[in-house]
């Protein structure tokens, strides 16, 4: 909790911020069917959206501006599930991914 990859700190807790009951019945299922997948529980908040402030424009594109060609963190992309690091996954053998 309170980290991606070497950042530490609140500024890097993972959320899920939801605008009606629907949305966070959708992420709390999600992160339930996922769990399985993971030795260390998920600790994804799932909170209330409220109001978003955009980052300065430093950090937009920031991939691009820095040289890097891709975010070494599993990620999830629409209609994908997250691929654990093979040394968070359980069993002999990585999950599937979910379509």
């Amino acid at each position: 909790m309170n980290r991606q990859g070497p950042d530490r700190g609140t500024q890097y807790r993972t959320g899920i911020f939801f605008h009606s009951t629907d949305q966070e019945k959708v992420a709390l299922t999600a992160i339930e069917r996922h769990q399985p997948k993971w030795q260390k529980k998920i600790t994804t908040e799932v909170t209330p959206a409220t109001t978003f402030y955009r980052a300065e424009e430093y950090h937009q594109q920031y991939f691009e501006k820095n040289g890097v060609s891709h975010c070494r963190l599993p990620v999830v992309c629409p209609g994908g599930a997250p691929t654990p690091p093979s040394s968070q996954r359980r069993g002999p053998n990585p999950p599937a991914p979910v379509s």
